[in-house]
């Protein structure tokens, strides 16, 4: 992965929000976050928290934020989920890997190996990082925060 070249393309099977499937965000000009993540693993539900709370602290912002689960789920499912744990924020279901030991196609294309992980898209479309979301929170900020302060 290159820092500061196009990202890779967010394209999976299907958008869903708490209202089932949806069209996707409109990303164009934003700081986009993603976070790759997948119902069966722990560290990811246990993080659900602070995804919500970023959410919802750059929900006045130049910002999306879109939950990337991994393939292994129905769009019922994680509708379901999304009313439980109530998520607000695009939630996305990505599209089975077409390599062994991969979670899905969009988090093969970023590069993501284990998951909760991260990756952050500047406004310009490039990639800004990729990692933990805690640094991927650090980079929103600066990102947002330069757009702020730009002419």
């Amino acid at each position: 992965m290159h820092y500061g070249r196009p990202a890779p393309e967010i394209k999976p099977a299907s958008w869903v929000t708490r209202e089932g499937v949806s069209p996707p965000p409109d990303t164009k000009g934003k700081v986009v976050l993603i976070e790759f993540w997948g119902t069966h693993c722990g560290s990811c539900i246990a993080q659900l928290p602070k995804v919500r709370t970023a959410a919802r602290y750059y929900a006045d912002q130049p910002f999306v934020l879109i939950g990337m689960h991994d393939s292994h789920i129905s769009v019922p499912e994680l509708q379901k989920l999304a009313e439980k744990e109530e998520i607000d924020y695009q939630l996305a279901i990505d599209r089975p890997s077409t390599r062994k030991g991969f979670f899905g196609e969009t988090i093969r294309n970023y590069n993501v190996r284990g998951i909760p992980s991260a990756a952050v898209i500047d406004q310009q479309g490039n990639l800004a990082y990729v990692g933990y979301f805690s640094q991927a929170l650090k980079t929103v900020d600066r990102l947002l925060k330069d757009k702020a302060t730009s002419p």
